[in-house]
């Protein structure tokens, strides 16, 4: 067999965001869709030459333990895969994971995957005065598709003294905000609300939606009221002013 002519040894490099956290512990590679042995490649961190990782493999250890032949010299495929996830002080933005790959002639284009988050603002206020309202409990949370709130997915959240709450780092999605305390001297919401952060990828977008608490015994019923970030977005009246940003970004 004679290796002059087709990839003996192959180093993949990634450079994550310092926003992105990596999960060190999760690593895979597949050849030709079969999970190998950690003995087969090697994981470097922090690098001299400042990726974030590298994952280094000998295609020729692989062909003499019988995982590749000849054949799949310079045609096998191998996936190299990991976790990564957004620190807890992430902020909303557009934020970029590079990849490539070298091996003895050169290295292949570079490949880059965009990674957004997005910003949630909530605003409670009193109805007869617009001032805003602080001590305003709530819970942002996922549910999966059976309509069960996803485990883990739960924020709590309160609102400031000016009624403000703001959170960062969120993902696309739908999420669902329900009020679960209202300041002394109010009554609390019995709506929940849906957010879908699933916008189209052009300009910064935001959308308002106004829901004041009252001191007036509350007597309609429950509900939902959903909101769509992008595209045409939904404005409905509701108790609650809902602000969803997302930076500028372009498809993957």
């Amino acid at each position: 067999l004679s290796y002059n002519s087709i990839l003996i040894k192959l180093k993949f490099h990634d450079v994550m965001d310092e926003a992105l956290s990596l999960d060190q512990d999760s690593f895979a590679v597949t050849v030709n869709g079969e999970t190998i042995s950690e003995d087969y490649y090697e994981v470097i961190l922090n690098p001299e030459d400042d990726c974030t990782f590298e994952v280094y493999m000998d295609l020729v250890q692989l062909y003499k333990n019988g995982i590749i032949t000849q054949e799949d010299f310079g045609q096998a495929k191998i996936i190299v895969t990991y976790t990564a996830t957004a620190k807890e002080d992430i902020v909303h933005g557009t934020y970029y994971n590079r990849a490539w790959v070298e091996y003895e002639k050169g290295e292949s284009e570079e490949d880059t995957v965009t990674v957004y988050t997005y910003q949630l603002e909530i605003f409670k206020y009193d109805q007869s005065t617009n001032e805003g309202l602080g001590g305003a409990k709530f819970q942002l949370y996922q549910k999966d598709e059976n309509g069960d709130i996803i485990e883990g997915s739960v924020r709590e959240l309160i609102s400031g003294a000016d009624g403000y709450i703001v959170v960062e780092g969120l993902d696309g999605g739908i999420y669902y905000l329900k009020e679960t305390e209202a300041p002394e001297g109010y009554v609390c919401s019995e709506e929940e609300h849906e957010v879908d952060i699933s916008g189209k990828a052009d300009a910064e977008q935001i959308v308002k939606v106004k829901f004041a608490n009252s001191n007036i015994p509350h007597t309609g019923g429950t509900g939902t009221r959903m909101y769509t970030i992008g595209g045409a977005a939904i404005i409905a009246a509701a108790g609650i002013l809902l602000v969803v940003s997302r930076r500028k970004k372009e498809d993957r």
